[in-house]
């Protein structure tokens, strides 16, 4: 019997350093997790303590779940309240980042909720089709397969007579922008190709490419403009500083096909990867540019052995930025354009949330 108490002891000493041990190495995971997200050791203190009187099973969801972070919040507000701290710089301070945080935490919350492919897109999903220099055209699509099959766009205060046929080759090889809103859920915008026309069911059909990489805009007043602006790409690293390339930087040529003052859409020779680091350079209208980045997402073409870098512009100055906002709103008066878009996207989610149905427009035509 004797000999049984040490035995026990141990065991019970095992056990709980077990213990003990797993509740460190989550607290380490959790610690982290928040120095990640720029939270200082006091504030993932607060935090985890706010999990652990939250009844969270796993605290580490903090940083990824609206609803439990959501949840959290209200229990500081409730605590610093009743314990008189609410008003002081510290509680404030710490609710200033909360709220920050959640905003991260919410678009990546909604991004979870939408749609990532053309191919999703259901049939009798209203469209606006932005053509650089011509206007702006109501669709829909009416059939989503090999193919994304839409109706002939049709424009407002068109005037100008033409048969089908006709109205559908004007159509042919056009770059477009295509727009819509997603019935609870946000606005999003792809680039396509007319690749073919033709009369599917009665009814005059235009045939899209299809994009794998659809921008969930979130309203944004920032809308791509079309351009043709020879470029240098250097790839750098997620601590780059922001400076123009030295001598000694190996760069590649590239085209910037669409640019605003968050990002661009590069086409460059060979394949290339997403989440990489890099640096754009290049003139626009005489004036230098320099951005800094990551590569969002890629489109390759294995034919041509190209790819299309959706570029997220993270670093530039305001001076730089001011440039790209005055060279937008210059082509083609594509500024007055894209501006109209998005105050249709507006008008088509006020509509989503009433109920309501915004009538077709029977008026087809081009306008010149």
């Amino acid at each position: 019997m004797i000999y049984l108490i040490p035995l026990l002891t141990a065991m019970l000493l095992t056990l709980l350093l077990l213990k003990l041990s797993g509740i460190f190495k989550d607290k380490t995971e959790f610690f982290s997790a928040g120095r990640k997200c720029g939270f200082t050791l006091r504030e993932m203190t607060t935090l985890w303590r706010l999990a652990y009187n939250c009844g969270l099973a796993d605290p580490e969801v903090l940083f990824d779940s609206l609803p439990d972070l959501n949840h959290c919040i209200t229990l500081f507000i409730d605590w610093s309240k009743k314990n008189g701290s609410y008003e002081s710089y510290a509680t404030q301070h710490f609710l200033e980042k909360l709220y920050s945080f959640r905003s991260k935490v919410s678009l990546e919350y909604e991004k979870k909720l939408g749609i990532k492919t053309s191919r999703e897109i259901s049939i009798g999903q209203k469209l606006r089709i932005l053509v650089t220099g011509s206007g702006i055209f109501n669709s829909k699509v009416i059939d989503n397969s090999r193919e994304l099959v839409i109706s002939l766009p049709v424009q407002s205060g068109s005037v100008l007579k033409m048969t089908s046929s006709m109205k559908r080759a004007w159509w042919e090889g056009k770059k477009i922008a295509v727009y819509f809103w997603r019935k609870n859920d946000a606005a999003y915008v792809f680039d396509s190709m007319v690749f073919r026309s033709a009369s599917r069911n009665g009814e005059s059909s235009l045939f899209l490419q299809h994009s794998e990489n659809l921008e969930r805009t979130q309203k944004r007043k920032s809308i791509r403009s079309a351009c043709e602006l020879p470029a240098m790409l250097y790839f750098t690293g997620p601590a780059a500083q922001y400076q123009v390339a030295g001598d000694d930087e190996e760069g590649f040529r590239c085209l910037i096909e669409n640019i605003s003052e968050n990002g661009a859409m590069i086409r460059i020779g060979g394949k290339c990867r997403r989440d990489l680091f890099l640096k754009l350079q290049f003139d626009m209208d005489g004036d230098f540019i320099l951005m800094q980045g990551k590569v969002k997402s890629v489109e390759y073409n294995k034919y041509l052995n190209q790819s299309r870098i959706h570029f997220e512009c993270t670093k530039i100055s305001s001076q730089m930025k001011k440039m790209i906002l005055a060279y937008t709103y210059r082509i083609d008066s594509a500024g007055e354009e894209q501006k109209k878009i998005m105050e249709l996207m507006d008008q088509d989610s006020e509509e989503d949330s009433d109920g309501e149905v915004l009538p077709e427009n029977e008026n087809s035509g081009i306008s010149t």
